[in-house]
């Protein structure tokens, strides 16, 4: 699994199941979205979009307690005004359809009994 955010960097890289910490900014009045891509192989690749939103406190909380000073210097410079959509991201892995057209050779003492009888010489 990796994930990257909107410039690209890597941010995480690692295996499922995991739990990442992500910041919902990116700096003064700019918030952050995240790509999430699985990759296994055998699998196709899913990626996953986590995306910004403005935060309702950061709204309702400058209207009733904030005032400017919250709305413009505090909650940008801090990243409180931001929040992550779709946090739990989950994907259902399915086989690639290239897998399904292999041909997989292996030795004879790797093969389990109940799959002797199946194989086929080859030369």
């Amino acid at each position: 699994m990796t994930i990257t955010n909107k410039s690209g960097k890597v941010i995480f890289e690692g295996k499922t199941p995991t739990t990442v910490s992500l910041k919902a900014s990116a700096g003064y009045f700019k918030g952050e979205n995240y790509t999430v891509a699985f990759k296994k192989e055998g699998y196709a690749q899913h990626t996953a979009q986590i995306e910004r939103g403005v935060d309702g406190w950061y709204i309702g909380g400058n209207i009733l307690f904030g005032g400017l000073i919250g709305w413009f210097i505090v909650d940008p410079a801090t990243g409180a005004m931001w929040t992550l959509k779709d946090l739990n991201v989950s994907l259902t892995a399915n086989q690639s359809s290239s897998v399904e057209n292999q041909i997989n050779i292996v030795t004879i003492d790797v093969v389990p009994d109940h799959l002797k009888s199946k194989m086929v010489r080859i030369n």
